[in-house]
């Protein structure tokens, strides 16, 4: 965190949950989407489900409606065995990678849903 704030960089994390290939966007599911979390400096959307809508700021991070779309088909691209998504919107990089339960603890986490070694969700930033 101290590197990107050191370079000035504006980020945004998304986490998205394998609810994402089933939940619609008008659902507003958190396990589908989380995010943005904006790094310091960062332009935060307009809109986002836990927040209040305000007037976006020039060059703002993608909101929860824009995102979504690109989160679903990073889902399923690993579902697909995609090993990297990474694809632009407005001014905005965006890459995804995938979160994987790769120790006990993850699977003890998500209760038993899923299994080691399982894609359990993706990672996104937007730069």
């Amino acid at each position: 965190m101290a590197a990107l704030e050191e370079q000035r960089l504006q980020v945004g994390l998304y986490v998205i949950g394998s609810a994402i290939e089933m939940a619609e966007p008008q659902v507003l599911s958190y396990r589908a989407l989380k995010g943005p979390a904006a790094i310091k400096e960062t332009p935060r959307p307009a809109w986002y489900p836990s927040a209040e809508v305000r007037p976006a700021k020039p060059n703002a991070l993608p909101d929860w409606n824009a995102i979504y779309p690109l989160a679903r088909r990073a889902m399923k691209s690993f579902r697909d065995g995609g090993s990297g998504f990474e694809t632009t919107l407005d001014s905005w990089q965006i890459a995804a990678r995938p979160v994987i339960a790769s120790r006990e603890a993850c699977v003890s986490c998500h209760n038993g849903q899923v299994e080691l070694n399982q894609l359990i969700g993706v990672c996104s930033t937007a730069q």
